[in-house]
């Protein structure tokens, strides 16, 4: 049972700070950025860690639907290589001195990310057996996850998680979306360097090829030690791409 027993400060970007109150011993801030952050917890009766992810609903009703499909995702994808979702809810916190609602996220504890990996590895990639190893585990939890009608539409380095004993998980279906038979949807949400052409050209009528898009740059990225294609903006992205395929005599 998770218990409101202290109160916590977090930074968030250089100089705001909330007062967040949960359930549970906070041990140490894992992430964080202006929305949302993500604590190492401990459960106060059986002493089992977990991740607690606090999301600020700063935007309305956009936040909400994000809330929904994320849970929503994580209730119908449970596969050994995706993050699992143990509890949820809804709690108000002090954010800079104003009671705000947020959605509270308790999931396992993975204890690093890909992201932190490359990080460690810049410049250098990874061993080829690695690459094999985690590339793997990525087909397989994706394939799942596309089973299941879900594009995840975010796949990057940042949400995949590693756990202590090497085993990958698929985390953050903030941006995922059930596969629908109009095949309309909104062009901007993978990130920009794991975005795939179409979504670079604002089609709004894709399909799950997108991830595949994304695990292809990650999997380049692993082997570069760096990412694949690094526009820093829609244009210059479709112009790395083209000069890219362009190199490679595709075009």
């Amino acid at each position: 049972m998770w218990k409101i027993i202290m109160t916590v400060h977090v930074c968030v970007g250089v100089s705001s700070c909330y007062k967040l109150v949960v359930r549970g011993v906070v041990l140490v801030s894992l992430w964080k950025d202006v929305v949302q952050t993500v604590l190492r917890v401990q459960n106060r009766q059986t002493k089992v860690q977990f991740a607690l992810k606090v999301m600020a609903i700063k935007r309305g009703e956009i936040d909400y639907v994000l809330f929904e499909r994320e849970i929503g995702a994580l209730n119908i994808c449970q596969h050994p290589n995706v993050v699992t979702s143990l509890e949820s809810w809804h709690e108000e916190v002090l954010f800079s001195g104003v009671l705000t609602n947020c959605h509270m996220i308790v999931m396992e504890l993975c204890e690093t990310s890909l992201f932190q990996k490359l990080l460690d590895n810049v410049h250098r990639g990874f061993e080829i057996h690695s690459i094999k190893f985690i590339t793997a585990q990525l087909i397989r939890g994706l394939g799942f996850v596309h089973s299941k009608g879900i594009m995840h539409r975010d796949l990057k380095p940042d949400n995949i998680l590693l756990t202590s004993k090497g085993v990958v998980k698929i985390a953050d279906f903030g941006m995922s979306r059930p596969v629908s038979r109009e095949h309309v949807y909104t062009p901007r949400r993978v990130t920009l360097w794991y975005r795939s052409p179409e979504m670079l050209l604002m089609a709004t009528n894709y399909s799950s090829a997108v991830d595949l898009w994304s695990l292809g740059c990650i999997v380049a990225e692993m082997f570069l030690g760096e990412p694949l294609l690094e526009g820093s903006s829609e244009i210059t992205q479709v112009g790395e791409l083209h000069w890219y395929l362009d190199w490679m005599g595709i075009l």
